[in-house]
């Protein structure tokens, strides 16, 4: 393996384990070269490909048993954990830790799951390397903590991390009354004020909460980079795969989230989400993919609505399946209070109708996606409710929808290029909501009729509005551009619009904007000898709804 920072994957590591003594370990997942060299000098022990193994006492500049005793690891079986999956470990894994904390020295979980009460909390330890091969589970009706918390713990290196949040027996009764299986506060795995940390693999089944919960508040986690997470559920439970609350400079590989979060109770999100609480803000996070089969109420969010306290994204790829039993009026991907955010593509689909919003964008700015939602279910894809966004490039294809398919409240310097197909049968392709202003957009796309009322309305207010490059055909006049008595829609400047810029004759339908110019597609030789003229097309005079008076002609001599 060269210098390039990449991990290696490789089967689960093995431990030699001889009187209850851990004499050799080899990780599952191993840290690039150069990340191993960096931490040469700064602890006793190097990862490389043979495990958590001692450096030369040369290297350390220390007497040879100073150095074993310091980077041989501790294993929670040395302190009696016994790694059942029935019998309570929870004493002797806390003072397992305690004792490699005290000592400087790598944790170890040999294969096995071990049953304890939240939390196993690691705190003030610089430099601290974990393994897990086994695997923690929380014990039944556990405190109200996170499983694994670690605390003030900068240079953390985990190559590891297998949990079981045992979430079937670790519910609580929710705002309807009822019972589920979701505890907010008990995360998996918990980040508090760490920094420079390192985690290969996050291997999280039924968790009650959060898979990965990074916090917020004085002292947010900075510099952390997650290369695998991995949580799934055996029934709808749980909160999300990955809740970030604060941090900066945040970096993750793969994320896939299976069956995590409900609709049920106090709906839960499900996948990835960045919410910032007040106070706190997320800066620099970057993801290379997401992969989420979710019946829960967001796969995707950043959210902030109270402010902008969301900057700097960049995400790879998401991919979003609702699983059936969805009947929530929640959104699927929600992106709210986000400034600079960048997300390659997005793949939405669904097993059944969709309650769900599946994308709302409101109060964000500098935003560019390229999404494909070929299944909407009932609600439109909806662009600044309550919020102005500004600077949004939204690119793919909306269709399948008993709603309108793109509806525009606030929205302001834009560039809108999507395919949109099978709105609902009185609804629209794009529609004006009567809320909020927009101006400054420009809309292309392939626009063709398959079902739907009408292609462009609404009542609201809008302002230098473009359609550049966009084919209507199917739609008949008078549902092509068509509001009602007090309508904005005139304010729409129109070219190359097919079905629409150009006619054998002067259009008496749809609203014009002064100006629009529409081709004329017979054009024939009129006029008097030593006056003929061609009629290359018609410009709107006036704005609003046309008749035959608000048209003059283009002319152009033949010179004959």
């Amino acid at each position: 393996m060269g210098d390039s920072g990449a991990l290696t994957h490789r089967p689960p590591g093995s431990c030699t384990v001889q009187n209850r003594k851990t004499m050799s370990v080899s990780p599952s997942v191993e840290p690039s070269r150069r990340f191993s060299q960096q931490r040469v000098g700064r602890r006793g022990a190097m990862i490389l490909g043979a495990g958590l193994v001692p450096v030369a006492a040369a290297l350390m500049n220390a007497p040879t048993a100073q150095a074993a005793t310091n980077t041989t690891p501790i294993s929670v079986t040395d302190m009696g954990a016994v790694g059942n999956g029935t019998t309570d470990d929870t004493t002797a894994v806390r003072a397992a830790v305690a004792a490699a904390v005290a000592q400087s020295r790598p944790l170890l979980f040999p294969p096995g799951t071990y049953l304890v009460d939240a939390p196993i909390l690691v705190k003030d330890a610089p430099n601290f390397v974990i393994e897990m091969q086994g695997r923690l589970k929380r014990k039944d009706t556990s405190n109200a903590a996170s499983l694994l918390q670690f605390y003030n713990c900068d240079d953390l290196v985990a190559t590891t991390l297998r949990t079981d949040g045992n979430a079937t027996k670790n519910g609580k009764v929710q705002g309807d009354g009822v019972w589920y299986p979701v505890d907010e506060v008990k995360h998996d795995i918990r980040l508090d004020a760490c920094k420079n940390v390192w985690i290969g693999l996050i291997d999280s089944v039924n968790p009650a909460a959060d898979a990965l919960y990074l916090a917020g508040g004085g002292a947010p986690n900075s510099d952390v980079k997650v290369e695998h997470l991995s949580a799934r559920a055996d029934t709808a439970t749980g909160r999300s795969a990955v809740s970030v609350i604060a941090g900066a400079n945040l970096q993750f590989g793969s994320v896939r989230s299976s069956n995590i979060g409900s609709a049920k109770g106090f709906p839960m999100p499900g996948g990835f989400q960045v919410e910032p609480n007040a106070g706190d803000s997320v800066t620099n996070l970057f993801v290379d993919n997401i992969d989420v089969d979710t019946a829960g109420a967001t796969g995707f969010g950043l959210y902030a609505p109270g402010a902008k306290a969301i900057t700097n994204v960049q995400v790879g790829s998401i991919r979003l399946h609702k699983l059936a039993g969805v009947n929530v009026n929640a959104c699927d991907i929600n992106l709210n209070g986000a400034t600079n955010v960048r997300i390659g593509s997005i793949l939405h689909s669904s097993d059944a109708a969709n309650t769900n919003a599946t994308l709302s964008i409101d109060g964000c700015d500098n935003v560019e996606l390229s999404v494909d939602i070929p299944k909407m279910g009932s609600r439109p894809v909806n662009i600044g409710s309550t919020r102005m966004v500004t600077n949004l490039t939204l690119r793919g294809r909306l269709q399948g929808s008993t709603s309108h398919l793109l509806q525009v409240f606030n929205l302001n310097d834009s560039l809108i290029d999507v395919r949109l197909r099978d709105a609902g049968a009185s609804s629209m392709y794009l529609v004006k909501h009567a809320s909020g202003t927009s101006a400054r957009v420009t809309f292309s796309g392939d626009w063709r009729k398959t079902t739907g009322g009408l292609c462009v309305s609404g009542s609201g207010q809008l302002t230098e509005w473009v359609l550049q490059d966009v084919d209507m055909t199917g739609w008949a006049r008078d549902t092509r551009i068509k509001g009602g008595a007090t309508s904005y829609l005139g304010n729409i400047r129109k070219s190359r619009v097919t079905n629409l810029t150009a006619s054998t004759t002067a259009p008496l339908w749809d609203f014009w904007a002064r100006g629009d110019f529409v081709e004329n597609l017979a054009p024939a030789e009129l006029g008097t000898t030593g006056g003929k003229y061609v009629v290359t097309g018609w410009m709107a005079t006036a704005t609003g709804y046309h008749t035959a008076a608000g048209w003059v002609e283009c002319r152009t001599p033949t010179g004959r």
